[in-house]
């Protein structure tokens, strides 16, 4: 699958819980924050 590069300007909070959850899960930032927006978007 074709895929694009975005930027995303977001609230440091928002993006330390990504992080903090990459971190825990031991998974990609990329993968945390696509698996998120998963369940954001409906």
């Amino acid at each position: 699958m074709p895929s694009e590069t975005v930027t995303l300007q977001i609230p440091e909070i928002i993006y330390q819980r990504l992080v903090n959850t990459a971190h825990a899960t031991q998974r990609p930032l990329e993968e945390v924050m696509l698996h998120a927006s998963c369940f954001t978007s409906r």
